[in-house]
């Protein structure tokens, strides 16, 4: 573009209609690892709306486990 130049815009602008769906998308290991493989948190215990998510612990040993899989 000669010596013009621009900055391209990068991830998905917030508000976008498609944000939701590509953050179920990305999200939907996490809670299969936390349900399924590691037994840690029932579904019933994992609330989650558009891009925010709720998981209830019931006890310090669950809670921990729960924030060493997500860092992981």
């Amino acid at each position: 573009m000669g010596s013009s130049s621009f900055k391209p815009n990068s991830g998905v602008a917030q508000g976008s209609i498609i944000s939701p769906y590509l953050f179920d998308i990305y999200i939907e290991d996490l809670f299969l690892e936390l349900s399924a493989r590691k037994k840690l948190i029932p579904m019933e215990n994992v609330l989650a709306y558009a891009d925010d998510v709720l998981i209830l612990c019931t006890g310090y040993r669950t809670l921990k486990d729960t924030i060493e899989t997500i860092e992981s």
